[in-house]
């Protein structure tokens, strides 16, 4: 049965590879060879300056996503019932999750984005935008017109969001599948309009059913920066594939691919695994080759699955015109599982990283490296 999904999905990949979407073909395919750079390939030393735990300074850490450096350098985590703001010294400033049901109150935090003097703020059930100064004051809450999925960037005077065609768990028949869901961009204005942009980008999205239980995650992920305040860079898919999306022009302008040593997938298994009991293992063959895309000034870091034991994990260096400029190593392969790369929090601005770290008795930290010879 393994063998059999896995064969199907690879099909699937093939399939979906050759048939393009109009909006995608008109788009210029820029195949990326070698970066331009003659220090490409080199490792860059991380430089711990500070790290900071949870001991009595009024936060806890439980579970941190989605860390994210702003312009001047302030830091943003979001934690379970926690969106906590940090001082580029690591000093804790405030919590600004106020739960409850009221204005500029939150269940749940999906996304947020920080700007020079705004937090925003994306909450997906029930839907709505929550706008709040850099002191935490609520500024405007607001509901867009129809359900959206995610927060993207901030684009002018309208912020760039996602909806997606979810599959319905109770519609679902066979005990084993994988599933498309298809993601299309907008943009929604201050007062909720949404402005549809051109394109369709499927994910794919894994069901099994067990006796007692539903295993379901997503195999290839939407991930995405935006770059010079114009360019959405995003990939959807299992293969080297970054897309360009021009907010100016609304449209798909660039693909960028590369020839990619795929990363056979090795499914983590517990230490602690007993015996008789196995760990489900998804159907796949190969991690995706793009694990993260950051924005870097008017750089795009590529995340890539390819770690070196000696090095690190690789990241790709391009431009918004598509030319590969460079690559490097970060040695984050001994903190980090391949298996958890695509969702790990870590940030990197000009040359600071800033990374979620566990000990061995699972104390969580927050840690800030300089990144050196960059």
């Amino acid at each position: 049965m393994k063998r059999e999904t896995i064969l199907i999905f690879n099909l699937y990949l093939i399939f979906t590879s050759i048939i393009l979407t109009s909006t995608e073909a008109q788009s210029v395919i820029i195949e990326a060879k070698k970066p331009v750079s003659k220090k490409a390939g080199r490792l860059i030393q991380l430089q711990e300056e500070w790290q900071i735990a949870d001991k009595e300074l009024g936060f806890y850490f439980k579970n941190p996503s989605k860390i994210k450096i702003a312009e001047d350098e302030h830091i943003f985590i979001l934690d379970e019932k926690q969106f906590l703001e940090f001082s580029s010294d690591g000093r804790f400033m405030r919590n600004l999750f106020r739960s409850g049901e009221g204005p500029g109150e939150f269940n749940r935090i999906e996304d947020y984005l920080v700007t020079a003097d705004k937090v925003i703020i994306h909450q997906r059930s029930p839907n709505k935008i929550v706008i709040l100064d850099r002191q935490g004051n609520l500024v405007q809450e607001f509901r867009p017109r129809e359900v959206t999925a995610r927060l993207l960037a901030n684009f002018q005077d309208k912020l760039l969001m996602a909806q997606h065609s979810f599959p319905q768990i109770d519609k679902i028949k066979k005990e084993e599948e994988i599933l498309e869901v298809r993601w299309n961009f907008c943009l929604v204005s201050r007062e909720g309009e949404i402005e549809k942009l051109e394109g369709s980008y499927p994910t794919l999205w894994f069901f099994k059913k067990l006796p007692t239980a539903v295993v379901a995650d997503y195999l290839t992920e939407m991930t995405g920066a935006l770059l010079k305040n114009r360019y959405f860079v995003f990939s959807h898919t299992e293969n080297y594939s970054l897309k360009i999306l021009d907010l100016n022009q609304r449209k798909l302008v660039k693909t960028i691919q590369r020839k990619y040593k795929k990363v056979r997938y090795q499914p983590d298994r517990p230490k602690d695994e007993r015996p008789g009991f196995k760990t489900l293992a998804v159907p796949r063959a190969y991690f995706n080759d793009i694990q993260k895309i950051i924005a870097r000034e008017d750089k795009i870091l590529v995340l890539t699955s390819t770690v070196d034991r000696k090095k690190g994990f690789l990241f790709d260096v391009f431009d918004a015109d598509g030319h590969y400029l460079d690559n490097f190593y970060l040695p984050l392969h001994l903190k980090i599982r391949l298996s958890e790369l695509a969702r790990y929090p870590l940030d990197i601005r000009g040359d600071t990283l800033l990374m979620i770290e566990k000990d061995d008795n699972g104390n969580i930290s927050l840690v800030k490296y300089r990144m050196l010879l960059m």
